[in-house]
């Protein structure tokens, strides 16, 4: 741009990415130590057409605190992705973050970290099928 003569100048404005929303599924909700958890996610733009670029995941413990940091891309479709828990975890309430980067509002969705039986499963299993008769 010319300003009364002077040279010209470029300079890059910043501005937040195209997401009105980041729409995150697990495979499942409780998840054992050590276990890998799956993720879907699908990022919408403001008019509510797909998003097309990156997304940027993160796990986070009970304590709020990072375990894993990871970046993918959407081209205009969702995005499918996982991170292994840790075999030695603190049981509780995790997070999966999801955002269009630095300057995008973060999305989330909880899961449980615990150790639970196979009995436990087939029993509720079970359960339902009964219910359902």
């Amino acid at each position: 741009m010319d300003v009364y003569g002077h040279s010209t100048v470029l300079a890059e404005i910043l501005g937040a990415p195209n997401v009105r929303s980041i729409h995150l599924k697990t495979d499942k909700a409780f998840y054992r130590p050590g276990e890998v958890v799956d993720i879907r996610a699908l990022p919408v733009g403001h008019e509510g057409t797909l998003y097309n670029g990156e997304v940027e995941f993160q796990l986070l413990d009970p304590s709020g605190f990072r375990i894993f940091n990871h970046t993918a891309v959407s081209d205009h479709r969702y995005i499918a992705t996982s991170f292994q828990l840790p075999q030695y975890v603190r049981y509780g309430a995790w997070k999966v973050v999801a955002s269009a980067g630095r300057w995008s509002a973060k999305f989330s969705t909880q899961i449980r970290v615990k150790e639970y039986s196979e009995n436990i499963r087939t029993e509720a299993t079970h359960k339902t099928k009964l219910l359902t008769l």
